[in-house]
């Protein structure tokens, strides 16, 4: 009996001073702050296998940090990613000794990312604080501070995400922020009075949101729902639009690129602009929405409560202007959730879906809302919102049961395939990489995809690049030449070198070795050219050859035997 009671007490906490009580909201941050590196960590580095967008957004926000201020990454836009890398390039570059920020990103890039990275959920840490904090202070309840704060993790992707620097990642700051609002919003009783202020937050969240990702457009409609006049609402409107520029300043300088990268996407049916011109395939959307749900089940479950209850209330308590409040949230939520899934179906990818799944707590805090309201007993409400906070916390629970070195690829192998692909490359050695977009064991080439999306700004990097990487050409399928930074060779001038030339061949990159060989032939008439493959990697489906050249003879093997294959 005695452990009941004490066990009430502490679900009540009663006796227990808020000052102490308030520490608490620290544990779920900082516990974030630290898996989210972990994950980082876990990962490995980003050139092997992950340069999109990494890579991108790093050339594009050390260019920022020099005050080039026109990055032409702007797919996003991203802008707030740009932002954090540039702030961080500066701090990162306080303990360097190079002579110069942009030579140590080029020599370092993985450092950058990752200061980029933890900036970022230091971010995050403290718009969880923020949240969990204000939550409670707004509803005079412990358990719903908490409770909001579990929404970070009640699914395991949605906090892989904040391991990288992705735009998923990025919108959970403004995405919480926005959550935070609507639960100010349904207990402000001077909401009228207050309209103005809750209308410039609303601007200026959606606003850095749109700048993230213009995925985050079906929360827009949010506001709508609870603003009173058309007046409040076009100033809205104008706002938003004044804030995402302001957010995504970079777009000034390439509107027109913006605009038919924008247009490509709402036109065609396809991913990135692609596809048929016909705005969406609505043949695929069952299996895209079966997809959409298995992903995860327990927001679409929670939708379709919250849209029963919704409808049983709205019979019960139309007139009820506490409840209007209400159904116009729960309203807002359910309809800007499904206009997102629909959008997706358009332009389907599951981890679109990622940041949306930060709405789980808040929706298990909208089903329960309309149950403290009946009871009206202080006690129970707490016992509920408990009850809430629990099966957060099982979520939660699931999403860590994911995280396991399985579900990640192994440190050892990435390890074993950087040192056995670089020690072959001796200084002096001449490269040549035809990689898999994803990565190679090659930074120089992540860093060759992130300059080629970096439009002017691209021409502050090739003295650096040029210093540690004056050996390296890349060889893409759409051009003849090889690139080398802010030149292009042919084969000429590659073999004048007199010095080892090694050939990468990343995964289903096979037949642009026949590519290369035919070329140098092509173009080199009195030599000849053979290959001779030194890795063979099973792994991950990648090679390194070397070019074994001689003067022409009648008849030569175009591929010698020997080769080194590792598992």
């Amino acid at each position: 009996m005695k452990k009941l009671k004490l066990l009430n007490k502490t679900l009540l906490y009663k006796n227990i001073p808020f000052d102490k009580l308030k520490l608490l909201f620290w544990v779920l941050p900082v516990f974030h702050f630290f898996i989210s590196v972990i994950i980082h960590n876990k990962l490995g580095y980003f050139f092997l296998n992950i340069t999109d967008p990494e890579y991108f957004h790093l050339l594009s926000g050390a260019a920022m940090s020099v005050l080039r201020l026109d990055p032409a990454y702007i797919d996003h836009p991203g802008t707030p990613i740009q932002i954090t890398v540039a702030i961080a390039a500066r701090l990162t570059y306080l303990v360097s000794n190079q002579q110069g920020i942009l030579y140590d990103v080029v020599r370092n890039p993985e450092t950058y990312i990752l200061a980029a990275n933890v900036l970022f959920n230091i971010f995050l840490l403290f718009v969880m604080l923020y949240i969990g904090k204000k939550a409670a202070k707004f509803t005079n309840n412990f358990w719903v501070g908490i409770l909001l704060q579990l929404g970070f993790f009640s699914q395991f992707n949605l906090i892989r995400v904040t391991g990288r620097l992705v735009p998923e990642g990025f919108m959970l700051l403004p995405l919480g922020l926005l959550i935070l609002l609507l639960l100010r919003y349904l207990y402000d009783d001077d909401f009228v009075k207050n309209q103005k202020k809750y209308l410039l937050f609303f601007s200026i969240l959606m606003g850095w949101g749109l700048s993230t990702k213009l995925s985050f457009v079906p929360f827009l409609i949010i506001p709508f729902f609870l603003l009173s006049t058309l007046k409040n609402k076009l100033l809205y409107i104008a706002l938003t639009i004044l804030f995402f520029f302001v957010f995504a300043f970079p777009i000034l300088s390439h509107l027109n690129q913006f605009w038919d990268w924008g247009s490509n996407m709402f036109v065609h049916s396809g991913r990135w602009g692609s596809g048929k011109a016909n705005f969406i395939d609505f043949s695929v959307m069952p299996q895209r929405l079966s997809a959409l749900y298995h992903y995860n089940i327990p927001i679409f479950i929670l939708l379709a409560i919250l849209s029963i209850e919704n409808s049983i209330l709205f019979f019960v308590k139309r007139k009820n202007t506490f409840y209007k409040k209400y159904f116009k949230v729960s309203l807002a939520s359910i309809v800007s959730i499904a206009f997102l899934l629909f959008l997706i179906c358009k332009h389907f990818a599951v981890y679109y879906f990622i940041p949306a799944l930060l709405f789980n707590s808040f929706l298990i805090f909208l089903v329960l809302f309309p149950f403290t309201e009946i009871v009206r007993n202080k006690s129970i409400t707490k016992y509920l919102y408990f009850s809430g906070m629990l099966l957060a916390f099982v979520f939660m629970i699931f999403s860590m049961n994911r995280f396991s070195h399985k579900s990640f690829i192994s440190m050892q192998k990435q390890q074993l395939r950087l040192c056995t692909f670089r020690k072959q490359i001796k200084p002096g050695n001449l490269l040549i990489i035809s990689g898999f977009y994803a990565g190679t064991p090659f930074k120089e080439f992540a860093l060759a995809n992130g300059i080629l999306l970096s439009g002017p700004a691209k021409k502050l990097f090739y003295k650096p690049l040029k210093k540690f990487y004056p050996n390296t050409y890349i060889y893409y399928d759409w051009s003849d030449k090889f690139f080398h930074w802010d030149t292009n060779a042919d084969t000429k001038t590659l073999i004048n070198k007199h010095r080892p030339v090694f050939i990468y061949i990343g995964k289903s990159k096979q037949k642009d070795l026949t590519t290369i060989i035919d070329r140098f032939q092509d173009e080199n008439p009195n030599y000849e050219f053979n290959t001779l493959a030194i890795i063979d990697n099973n792994n991950f489906k990648d090679k390194l050859y070397k070019l074994v050249i001689s003067k022409k003879h009648k008849s030569s093997p175009k591929t010698l035997p020997n080769s080194h294959t590792y598992n």
